[in-house]
């Protein structure tokens, strides 16, 4: 009986290495299953934005006006040219029609006399890296899982969906943090 006891003990625990083994160990496949979950999460959490084709550059003491054609982390530049630093730039107001491009492919003007005060939205301590101007400058990309998550991006991503959000005003809290003043407008 002592024999059997030590056998069926040497059994089990060799039985649950071989389990723990099985199910700690994670396969190429999973590991691609995971990269690919995130990649789709990212694509969720982007959301595109509209921008008007005229903003007012508000500096230490003076004002630009012009398209901004380019904006990150360094600053930004108006009419392909007037490069501004980030470090002196207040605000930018943006005004004038707004451009998108539908399912089609063709472009339409936005009415931005359409426009909601409930529908506004603003997005404090925005990493200037989380936006992205694209070429051409019609259009922004926020990465905006890095500033809200949960119930409220779901809200957010639900109303892109057949709504675009056009920029009505950036603030530039630090050269690595802005606020984002936004309004929705029906596609």
């Amino acid at each position: 009986m002592r024999h059997f006891v030590k056998l069926l003990s040497i059994s089990l625990l060799l039985l649950l290495i071989g389990k723990v083994d099985v199910y700690g160990e994670i396969t190429s496949s999973q590991i691609s299953e995971i990269s690919q979950e995130k990649n789709r999460s990212e694509k969720l959490t982007t959301l595109p934005l509209a921008l008007p084709d005229s903003a007012v550059v508000w500096s230490d003491d003076n004002s630009k006006t012009g398209k901004v054609t380019k904006f990150n982390f360094e600053g930004l530049t108006l009419n392909d040219s007037n490069f501004i630093s980030i470090e002196k730039i207040k605000r930018i107001t943006f005004q004038g029609s707004v451009w998108i491009t539908d399912d089609q492919g063709s472009k339409k003007q936005i009415s931005r006399i359409a426009r909601c005060v409930d529908c506004q939205y603003t997005w404090q301590r925005v990493p200037v890296t989380a936006l992205t101007w694209q070429s051409p400058s019609e259009t922004a990309e926020l990465r905006i899982g890095t500033v809200i998550s949960g119930a409220e991006l779901q809200d957010i991503l639900d109303v892109a969906a057949n709504n675009i959000y056009v920029i009505d005003e950036i603030v530039v809290d630090s050269p690595e943090a802005i606020t984002i003043k936004a309004i929705q407008v029906a596609r």
